[in-house]
């Protein structure tokens, strides 16, 4: 996907470092779709909306996120996370997890992490690659927490709790629960706003272990407050949302409507309800556009492509089976990495001692061992950023 060119000199006493990172891309963005039929991970062309590579891993993909750089893809499958270098198509390594995940979700202000599982949420060190924390959300342990979202400040964490009608809101400094919030029945999926203000919440209507055709609703929350500001009725057995770009629009995909629900945020009304055909819709995700929207299905062998402007389907992506999971990496004609002329910071931590230094351009004298390991963070070009040197070590 992307070709990096790392150019660093060290002295022979002291490890003297000066890194720097041309990036050459060539596609738009990426979309990674977790095929719950096939235990792989297929890597479409957004461009083309063509499968390009596709990944094994061990065990059915619930989750996958990419970090903001567009350098690595996290998967969450069984009690395994799957980190996958963009750059090859392939797996790096694995993160050990208590018990089966499902949500996942990346702080785009920080290196971390946040997986739900049974009873808890788990924070992992992108750059250790390893858990450090473990944040109880429920008292009953085999009560499932499903969906997770965070803010784009990176400071709170919303997991939903689908046995209790609750959201969990999680203060992402400390790692403790500091509210709650009751919603609709089985709250199973959520979305930020952009601007961090609402969290738009899926209800799935009946228990997660029934389908029996209940009418689910959306629960708009209003962040500042911790309270619902509105109930928006949407289709049968609603089981994800995705909010575009611009915070005007929430799609939810309606399971056991075989539809996607739209919704206005500005009137927390329905405005369009899109037939999706290929049946059973679960999975969505838009484009950093806001042009595009990519809706998975588990009754089917594709991924549907609705057109935000029409609210049609306008393309179909095959050779996919029971697409549960999708996300989709920077959009690189819009100002991500192709629009970058260099890398101006990387984050380098020592093997032993775990501290880490910043190199900023400069030469750097560091002594020992030294690896040089994915933040996992990157802004629009002008800014510095943090990125990697994907293996480098000295």
């Amino acid at each position: 996907m992307m070709n990096r060119l790392v150019y660093f000199s060290c002295l022979v006493a002291v490890l003297t470092c000066f890194i720097g990172i041309a990036v050459s891309a060539q596609a738009a963005s990426y979309a990674y779709m977790g095929n719950f039929g096939m235990n792989t991970v297929s890597v479409v062309d957004t461009a083309t909306n063509m499968v390009t590579a596709t990944i094994p891993v061990d065990n059915w993909p619930t989750g996958v996120a990419v970090n903001q750089a567009g350098t690595r893809v996290f998967v969450a499958e069984g009690s395994e996370i799957k980190v996958i270098d963009t750059g090859a198509n392939s797996i790096i390594g694995t993160i050990s997890t208590t018990s089966a995940t499902h949500g996942i979700a990346i702080n785009s202000a920080t290196t971390k992490l946040y997986a739900s599982t049974f009873g808890d949420v788990i924070v992992v060190d992108t750059l250790t690659r390893s858990i450090v924390a473990t944040i109880p959300i429920t008292a009953q342990p085999w009560h499932t927490v499903m969906g997770i979202a965070i803010n784009r400040a990176g400071t709170r964490l919303y997991a939903m709790i689908p046995e209790e009608n609750l959201v969990a809101v999680i203060d992402t400094s400390t790692n403790t629960i500091i509210g709650t919030v009751s919603v609709g029945i089985s709250p199973i999926g959520v979305a930020m706003s952009p601007s961090g203000t609402r969290a738009y919440v899926v209800n799935y209507g009946e228990p997660i272990s029934s389908a029996t055709d209940k009418p689910g609703t959306v629960s708009v929350i209003d962040t500042s407050a911790g309270a619902v500001v509105a109930t928006i009725p949407v289709g049968n057995n609603p089981e994800n949302v995705a909010v575009n770009p611009a915070g005007t629009r929430v799609y939810v995909t309606n399971w056991l409507s075989d539809t996607v629900s739209v919704i206005d945020t500005a009137t927390n009304t329905v405005v369009s309800t899109i037939p999706v055909t290929d049946g059973m819709p679960r999975s969505v995700a838009i484009d950093e556009s806001g042009a595009h929207i990519y809706v998975g299905t588990t009754a089917s062998q594709t991924v549907s492509v609705i057109d935000a402007a029409s609210n049609t389907v306008v393309a179909r992506i095959s050779g996919l089976i029971g697409v549960n999971s999708i996300a989709i990496g920077p959009d690189e004609s819009l100002g991500g990495i192709s629009k970058r002329t260099s890398i101006q910071k990387v984050v380098c931590t020592n093997l032993s001692t775990r501290q880490s230094v910043i190199i900023q351009g400069e030469s750097v004298a560091l002594t020992g061992s030294w690896n040089c390991e994915d933040a996992g963070l990157a802004v629009r070009q002008g800014d510095s950023i943090n990125m990697t040197v994907k293996g480098l070590s000295f």
